[in-house]
């Protein structure tokens, strides 16, 4: 049955409406890529009739006394990335997030982050009987070695490869990547349904003749520029 939910979850379909809990560090009133692809996959789901319920750390310009600026959304306490400016990491707020799931648990948890406020996610969903998937997007690991922290490569990949193997399915943006981390110990990698790498060949199969058809003086540009 858990298996099965998380599969729905990649697919983002489901025979009925699902009660669906996002787990993420980034979303708006912040302005990034990351942003973007969150608000983006929040309001997809809901268009498909599922009911959707974020967790996300209260940010700089959320005062204290408003909750939340959606009234499906839970904002927990941060503290600021460092080298991050204007973001926060969440906390680990395992035991209201247990009390929360336990009053209304949901048919499954998508945890977008792997810090604390993500590894109480998947603990809080253990405890109360929810599927729970996580998604793999950055390479952490491998971003350490750019920053002269290359002594930790291997530590970082150990706490993420426990991390999202604890989980009932891991869910990656690229067709490449379910090989490559099958090859360093990660299980149950799935690939969603569409993916963006699909969305592109999508876009190219709609235009009339593909991209070859475009002239020299259009331009389709995509892409994402990160500080990393």
């Amino acid at each position: 049955m858990r298996a099965d939910a998380g599969l729905r979850m990649a697919g983002m379909s489901a025979q009925r409406p699902l009660q669906l809990a996002i787990i993420t560090e980034t979303y708006p009133p912040e302005i990034n890529g990351v942003v973007n692809i969150m608000h983006q996959l929040v309001l997809g789901l809901e268009r498909r009739g599922h009911r959707v319920h974020v967790v996300r750390p209260r940010q700089t310009g959320n005062p204290r006394s408003c909750e939340a600026r959606h009234p499906a959304e839970t904002l927990v306490p941060g503290l600021p990335i460092p080298g991050y400016r204007g973001l926060r990491f969440g906390l680990p707020v395992f035991w209201r997030l247990r009390r929360l799931w336990r009053r209304e648990r949901p048919d499954l948890v998508y945890i977008a982050t792997q810090g604390p406020l993500g590894h109480a996610a998947l603990r809080a969903a253990r405890g109360a009987g929810a599927p729970a998937v996580t998604g793999f997007h950055t390479q952490f690991d491998q971003y350490s070695q750019h920053y002269g922290l290359g002594i930790l490569t291997r530590p970082i990949e150990w706490t993420l490869r426990k991390f999202h193997n604890s989980s009932d399915a891991i869910l990656v943006p690229t067709a490449e990547l379910p090989d490559r981390l099958r090859g360093r110990g990660f299980v149950n990698v799935q690939v969603p349904a569409l993916t963006h790498q699909q969305e592109i060949l999508r876009l190219r199969g709609s235009l009339p003749g593909g991209f070859d058809r475009i002239g020299h003086q259009d331009h389709i540009g995509i892409g994402i520029i990160s500080h990393n």
